[in-house]
């Protein structure tokens, strides 16, 4: 496992600009360690859904999209829901899925703050007792739209496996998700629509962050995360990204991460739902 100093001096090397320092997160995050990330996607399946949809692809004409948005503060007002915590469980998906949908319902009615809705309701109800092996995108936006996603305060998250509880479903993605790959693409979702579900790698320095912009430095990769892009910043060439690690890791629970980086604006698409609340 790769240690502080070491994650410090490659940085230092490297002349980027992030911090590094011990966290709540960063001595549990080691190869082989079960929890914290959860996304399950094989690289054939990955390889094969990225290539599909760049080779189906055709662009349509798009003015260049805005020099940047952020929508914890868009318009005076806060469209994103409170950081969560998925602790030691592999529910990465599933909290980076409602957390789009928090958004997005709050922004179609016009009236953040965002609903809270349950992460467990979607995990344990659509990936099952999942907690060591994760779930995948399609599986649980497919989830969203069959079945939908109740309130937090009908099924509270526990970072342990649970039963399925049927609760009244309050978020539907009724007319399905695009899956934009190009990054103009992907920033007019963004702006139109709202936060995006995403995928990226973790590497072993990714637990020391506190502030900056991240960019991979130091350590071995550990594995797939699925996070909540809420924003990007095309001046300082970042995304501006809701973790599912509590508000005491980064910057408030938040991360920006540089254009580029551990394959979140190359190796996946951005999922854009459509939802809405009943």
């Amino acid at each position: 496992m790769v240690d502080l100093s070491e994650v410090q001096e490659a940085i230092l090397r490297a002349g980027m600009q992030w911090s590094a320092e011990r966290t709540e997160v960063s001595d549990r995050l080691a190869p082989g360690v079960e929890g914290f990330l959860g996304l399950n996607m094989m690289e054939e399946e990955r390889l094969e859904l990225i290539g599909g949809l760049f080779a189906a692809f055709v662009p349509p004409a798009l003015a260049p999209p805005p020099p940047g948005i952020d929508w914890r503060d868009k318009d005076g007002q806060n469209w994103v829901a409170p950081i969560r915590n998925q602790n030691p469980c592999g529910s990465c998906v599933a909290f980076a899925t409602v957390a789009t949908l928090e958004s997005r319902l709050a922004i179609a009615a016009g009236e953040p703050p965002p609903v809270d809705l349950s992460e467990a309701h979607l995990f344990f109800c659509g990936a099952g007792a999942a907690c060591a092996t994760g779930w995948n995108f399609e599986p649980a936006l497919s989830q969203c739209r069959d079945v939908g996603v109740g309130l937090e305060s009908d099924f509270p998250y526990v970072p342990a496996n649970q039963p399925c509880r049927n609760i009244p479903s309050r978020a539907f993605v009724r007319d399905g998700w695009n899956t934009p790959v190009h990054t103009v693409h992907r920033k007019w979702a963004i702006v139109n629509n709202g936060p995006v579900i995403a995928g990226m790698r973790v590497f072993e320095d990714f637990g020391y962050y506190v502030g900056g912009v991240y960019r991979h430095a130091a350590g071995t990769y550990l594995g797939l995360h699925a996070v909540c892009v809420v924003g990007y910043n095309d001046p300082g060439q970042f995304w501006i990204v809701k973790n599912s690690w509590g508000e005491n890791w980064g910057e408030q629970g938040y991360f920006r991460i540089g254009y580029d980086q551990c394959g979140l604006d190359g190796e996946f698409p951005f999922y854009d739902p459509l939802a809405y609340e009943v």
